[in-house]
C-alpha cells in the first residue's frame, strides 16, 4: 500500500483535495496512512528512498521514516492552501 501513498503524494496537486488509498475496505487521506506506519521499522526499499533525496529529513531508511517525512510535506501543502484561502477570502 505504501508505493500508492508515495505515488499519489507526487502526483497530487494542489489544489485537489488530498489524495485517499484503500485500507481495510475504506478510504483514508494518505496522511492517515502515513500514521498507520509511524513506527513501523521495515526497510524501505532503495528505489523509493531515491524518490525522497530533495527533501532534507535525514535518513529515510525505514517506511516510518519516509511516512514521517511525506506527513510533514502533506501539512506543509495544507497550511499553505490555508493560507492561500484565508488571504483569498480577505481579499474577496
Amino acid at each position: 500500500m505504501f508505493h500508492v501513498v508515495i505515488e499519489k503524494f507526487f502526483d497530487w496537486e494542489p489544489p485537489d483535495r488530498e489524495p485517499t488509498v484503500e485500507f481495510e475496505g475504506r478510504e483514508i487521506p494518505i496522511s492517515a496512512a502515513c500514521s498507520l506506519l509511524w513506527n513501523c521499522s521495515d526497510i524501505l526499499p532503495s528505489n523509493w528512498r531515491a524518490t525522497f533525496t530533495d527533501y532534507d529529513y535525514g535518513e529515510l531508511n525505514t517506511y516510518a521514516s519516509a511516512a514521517r517525512c511525506i506527513k510533514k510535506l502533506i501539512t506543509r501543502q495544507n497550511d499553505k492552501m490555508d493560507a492561500f484561502i484565508n488571504a483569498t477570502i480577505r481579499l474577496g
